[in-house]
């Protein structure tokens, strides 16, 4: 039987962009069909809700099974999985999983609160920011429908469709066959690539300002025969996934770590996909490029020593926790005076300055959100007390929080 639920399962797949799980009692062994790459601080959270979904199932092939029955589970990021059983002829038992999906959205200050409950690091709630953008979202009327589907299907024998083709497409004019010409005169290649270095630059360094006053502009400042007069979507999404790729690099050369990148990239790359019109692709563009650059004026560490890039990292990482001196200078494997002493000069500010301003500013969205209070932000954080937050937010913002959300 397992082969015929691979096929019919492949089949379903085509329709859904999430990723599906077929576990055997047989061999105890699990094939999975991938369409989202999952993060790989993801990883961990994802695999373990489809083995728990899995097992709870397994526990339940002794009872009495209701054939119809569909668990549906939500795991702390708010990700949500469908998960069935088939019992074979022969008694063999599988278990079939779907997932993740989400049922709700989400908001950027309520994605970036339950990162740092998970206690994830800055670096990665940002890739988390991105990948929820990427993530199939159906309603409940929806999340039903599918698990209909499902329970339909997968009894059936899978049959193999025998594909009659005919083929009236219309033949192109000679003048659409030679467009290839156009670009024989090379007037507009030099405009494009003094805008496109122009942008690459501004990301390289982080200059958000400049890429908001140029994102306007961008559909007039980068201009190319069309190619395939045909299919603008197409051609469309080519350009934008070649625009991706250069930001990439960009954001690269401008110290954004390979992880954080390139998992931008790739849900970028997602994204374009999914767009059904030329103009949400000249859109998500500006967005491209916006991002690339934020995550630089943010995250990148470029012209740092090892030993703060290092720190850096460590504090960005545990930044939900209570972080001392101490701590960092035993990971790092030196003194607190010579890892104080390199802060001072690499960054004009002592570690314990620096661990406290880089709380307060990550702080600063869940607080303008008003989503949450200021006593849960501070604990949050890893501060003992609201009023040691409200002391270190009028230090480094000369307002109190208070203040700041008004």
């Amino acid at each position: 039987m397992i082969n015929d639920l691979k096929i019919k399962c492949e089949n379903l797949m085509t329709f859904i962009p999430s990723n599906l799980y077929i576990h055997s009692s047989i061999d105890d062994k699990t094939i999975t069909f991938s369409k989202l790459t999952i993060p790989t601080f993801l990883t961990h959270y994802i695999e373990d809700s489809v083995s728990r979904l899995m097992k709870d199932k397994q526990s339940l092939k002794t009872d009495s099974l209701i054939d119809n029955q569909v668990y549906y589970y939500i795991d702390p990021f708010k990700m949500c999985y469908l998960t069935w059983a088939i019992i074979d002829e022969n008694n063999a038992y599988y278990t079939i999983t779907l997932g993740p999906l989400i049922t709700e959205h989400l908001v950027a200050e309520e994605i970036k609160y339950m990162g740092y409950k998970m206690k994830l690091s800055a670096d990665n709630i940002f890739i988390l920011e991105s990948f929820y953008e990427i993530v199939p979202y159906y309603d409940h009327i929806q999340i039903a429908r599918i698990a209909s589907i499902f329970l339909d299907y997968l009894p059936l024998k899978p049959h193999l469709p025998q594909i009659i083709r005919e083929d009236h497409s219309v033949l192109l004019p000679e003048e659409a066959q030679s467009i290839e010409k156009k670009f024989k005169t090379f007037d507009f290649v030099q405009h494009n690539y003094s805008s496109e270095e122009k942008i690459l630059h501004a990301i390289e360094i982080g200059d958000v300002d400049f890429i908001k006053c140029i994102s306007s502009k961008l559909e007039n400042s980068m201009t190319i025969p069309p190619r395939f007069p045909s299919d603008p979507l197409r051609e469309s999404k080519n350009l934008s996934i070649s625009f991706n790729s250069i930001c990439l690099r960009a954001a690269l050369k401008g110290g954004l770590n390979q992880s954080t990148a390139h998992g931008l990239s790739h849900n970028f790359a997602v994204k374009i996909e999914k767009q059904m019109c030329v103009e949400a692709i000249a859109k998500l563009d500006q967005e491209i490029m916006m991002t690339y650059a934020e995550s630089v004026k943010k995250y990148a560490l470029k012209g740092y020593s090892e030993l703060i890039t290092n720190a850096i990292n460590y504090i960005r990482i545990h930044l939900v926790e209570h972080i001392s001196l101490k701590n960092i200078a035993k990971e790092l494997h030196v003194s607190k005076e010579h890892l104080s002493r390199k802060f001072k000069k690499e960054l004009n500010m002592t570690p314990t300055e620096f661990i406290h301003k880089t709380k307060i500013e990550e702080s600063l969205y869940l607080l303008k959100s008003k989503i949450y209070s200021i006593s849960d932000i501070a604990y949050t954080f890893g501060y003992s007390s609201p009023a040691h937050y409200t002391k270190m937010f009028k230090k480094y913002m000369d307002i109190s929080p208070t203040q700041y959300q008004k």
